[in-house]
Formats: structure tokens, sequence, C-alpha cells
């Protein structure tokens, strides 16, 4: 039945927080990161690299925390996925990027669903919490969807361009008041 539960703690073997989604894709497994899916609202999909959908996260092997879905009863003849939002996954990845760090932000690889070192320009799904150098494999990352990764001088740069955009627009603004 419906209730409240209160708790002042709670431990789970297991250490990822997913929420359930639906999808159309049967063949999606642990360890795939997924995009929401755009020919289905509501839905995911095996992520693919340059898509316009906004990655989700991985799906989870055995989550500690899953929270139910939404509108069961609409979606019940679907399948229905723990999407890691939070914590440790086992996540697919290969070599694309060059050798994964221990450090390293994960993006999407030009193979659907499998993760890569991330670049600089990369929309990341999370950290890599294991190294590896094998060609393709499965290495267990940490979940923290981020924008592109930007390295100290390009954030350094966009600075200096605002502090120019903010003193040209203080000077536009001084020359239109003193001939007012």
């Amino acid at each position: 039945t419906d209730g409240t539960i209160y708790s002042v703690a709670a431990l789970s073997a297991s250490l990822d927080l997913a929420e359930s989604y639906p999808t159309k894709d049967n063949t999606l497994s642990s360890g795939e990161i997924v995009m929401l899916d755009v020919a289905n609202p509501m839905f995911v999909s095996r992520g693919i690299q340059g898509s316009s959908m906004s990655v989700m996260g991985i799906v989870s092997t055995n989550p500690g925390f899953w929270l139910g879905g939404f509108n069961d009863d609409m979606y019940k003849n679907d399948k229905k996925l723990p999407i890691a939002l939070s914590g440790r996954v086992p996540t697919k990845v290969n070599n694309e990027g060059g050798v994964i760090e221990i450090g390293d932000k994960i993006a999407l690889s030009s193979t659907a669903g499998v993760g890569k070192k991330a670049t600089s320009t990369d929309y990341t799904v999370g950290t890599a919490l294991e190294s590896m150098n094998n060609e393709q494999g499965t290495i267990e990352v940490f979940v923290n969807l981020d924008n592109p990764v930007k390295s100290k001088d390009v954030v350094a740069l966009e600075s200096r361009v605002l502090a120019l955009e903010l003193n040209l627009a203080n000077t536009a603004l001084t020359i239109s008041t003193s001939t007012d």
C-alpha cells in the first residue's frame, strides 16, 4: 500500500541510484549509455554520438536504489530499464579517444551506446574509476553528466572575453550618456 517511509540512514550493497525509463529497444543492455528517444517522448534509446538529444545516463547492472517509473499503467507493455543517474556503474567503453586513465571523463564514442575517453568538446556521462588500455571493455564509471570538458586555458580565455565585453558595454553606455 502507499505510505510514507521515515529513515535516518539506509544501506545498500550496490552503488548507484537509478530511475526506471521505458524503451522501445529490446536489445539495450547493462553498461550502455542512453539518450532521450527522439521518436518516443519519455523513452530512452541507445546513445548516438553527435545526436541533438541529451545523454540521460547509463543502463545500470544492479542499482542500489531503483526509483519507480512514471505512469506504469501507460507503459505496461514496454521494456523498462534502470538508468543510473548517479553513483558507480559498469560502463562499456572503447579506446577510440585513447587509453582511459582513472579520472578521465567519459563521453559517447562513434559506437552507439559505448563510451570513450572524452575530448575537450564532448558532453560527458561520467568519470572513469578504472583504467582501460584494451581495444574495448567494461570499466566502473561514476555517473555525473556534464557539459563539454574545458581546459584551464579555455576557461581563462572565456573570462577575458567576458571582461572585454563588459568593458565595451560600459564604454558604449558612457559614450551614450555623455552625448545626451
